[in-house]
């Protein structure tokens, strides 16, 4: 994303202009030196006044007058796969601008100057919490959906939505993302219909109480689309229920919001027969696997080739094999079958029971831990990291690796620190403060054989 370097280089141009206006507005009598000292001592010109620009007023203004006016926004996220919070980095909640879903506009790139980011907390294997603090003028994108005809302010419309930074600064960049979440977000998107948001929560920003917002989706089942019955909104911040029948639109000041983990989520087929099991997943994968066109996957022809396989399937070890199989047909490295620890034992004969993965950060992590066999026995759970030297290998606890990764930087800046001393010639004796402990002793350390 660029940056806009042009305004700075304008308002360095105008004050220059001003003080060439304010130095050279004609000519005028000024008092000579009267000695050569006098002449080296600089002359100062006055500060010319600064006038800020004026910010637009804040159309609700919280606090006593207005108690329920939203400020703070808490919630929890939910998360189904044990490797959420391993696969990510730098994560945070985000104020996100749907601009580009009112747009349907899927390659909108975030603003950066309307980027208000809030931090997260782990839990438990299960459940990160967050909190968001509304800025008091929001920076977003101004959108019209009120369907009068007529060009209006508009409103800036937002869901909070779970982001991790891979790229670039602290701010949201093309390369995270662009056009609106499908998954960690107060919305709920639906991923069979090109990611429509059917339900969830909105935050909607007014700035004035002549705007109007959709009540509910319209014959056409759409959001902010020109059949959306619509009313007036009250100005600043209001959460927006799409979940209800019509849209409930209200304040309070510190709305609790729940993420909802979307397309991710781990889906449980675990109660249904080997054969609704199947057809339930090929039907997800199939319609929701992005890369179809550019792997050349014929979906048609691997249903046609492993259906019959786990109808035949008589007990859990051979429908193991055959989902085992349709997973390696797929032409993809990213996506791999399930571990089995028989099918394990069977192929390697042993092991730890411990299957690892890289991160695309070069982490690498305990992907699966098989039961009964050596890592599960030592504690080791999926997701602790794994680490390896010239010395071995270990593996820390997930929890524990940051405090940990910290301990080992200051353990080798704290090494380098020695050597470098020891090179310049300085004694271990006394980088390690050994003198004093002799002394102790009654004992002296002798640097020169002469020496008393």
């Amino acid at each position: 994303m660029k940056t806009n370097y042009r305004l700075p280089f304008i308002l360095i141009a105008l004050v220059i202009a001003a003080l060439g206006c304010q130095l050279f507005t004609g000519p005028q009598l000024t008092a000579q030196p009267t000695s050569t000292a006098e002449a080296l001592i600089p002359t100062t010109s006055p500060t010319p006044a600064y006038t800020p620009t004026p910010l637009p007023p804040i159309p609700v203004q919280p606090g006593e007058s207005h108690p329920n006016e939203p400020v703070y926004v808490t919630g929890k996220i939910t998360y189904t796969s044990p490797f959420f919070v391993n696969t990510i980095s730098d994560g945070f909640v985000l104020l996100e601008d749907e601009a580009g879903f009112v747009h349907r506009d899927h390659q909108f790139a975030f603003p950066v100057n309307d980027q208000a980011l809030g931090p997260i907390q782990v839990q438990n294997d299960s459940t990160l919490t967050y909190s968001l603090m509304l800025p008091a003028l929001p920076q977003g994108t101004a959108v019209d959906v009120d369907n009068n005809g007529r060009k209006d302010a508009g409103v800036q419309v937002f869901a909070v939505a779970y982001w991790s930074n891979t790229w670039g600064d602290t701010f949201i960049e093309p390369r995270d993302g662009e056009g609106w979440s499908d998954a960690y977000s107060s919305t709920i998107t639906d991923p069979q219909n090109n990611d429509e948001i059917k339900g969830g929560i909105l935050i909607v920003w007014a700035p004035d109480d002549q705007q109007s917002f959709p009540t509910g989706f319209g014959p056409d089942g759409l959001l902010f689309t020109s059949d959306d019955p619509t009313a007036p909104i009250p100005a600043g911040y209001n959460i927006v229920d799409l979940s209800q029948k019509p849209f409930r639109v209200y304040k309070t000041a510190r709305p609790t919001i729940d993420l909802n983990e979307g397309v991710v989520a781990v889906n449980d087929y675990s109660n249904m027969n080997y054969q609704d099991a199947f057809e339930a997943l090929f039907q997800k994968v199939s319609k929701e696997y992005p890369f179809t066109a550019e792997k050349g996957i014929n979906w048609q022809a691997l249903h046609d080739e492993f259906a019959p396989k786990v109808a035949a399937a008589k007990d859990a070890q051979s429908f193991y094999l055959a989902i085992r199989a349709f997973a390696l047909a797929i032409p993809d490295e990213h996506v791999g079958p399930p571990i089995e620890s028989r099918d394990f034992l069977s192929q390697f004969g042993g092991g730890f029971g411990l299957v690892a993965a890289e991160l695309s950060d070069g982490k690498v992590i305990a992907a699966n831990v098989l039961p009964d066999l050596p890592a599960q026995k030592a504690g080791i759970q999926p997701g602790d990291v794994i680490v390896a030297d010239d010395d071995g290998v270990v593996v820390v606890a997930r929890k524990e690796a940051e405090a940990v990764l910290k301990a080992s930087i200051a353990r080798e800046e704290n090494e380098t620190g020695k050597r470098a001393r020891l090179k310049s010639g300085e004694l271990g004796l006394d980088i390690y403060k050994m003198r004093e402990r002799l002394a102790e002793k009654g004992l002296k350390y002798i640097d020169a054989p002469d020496e008393d």
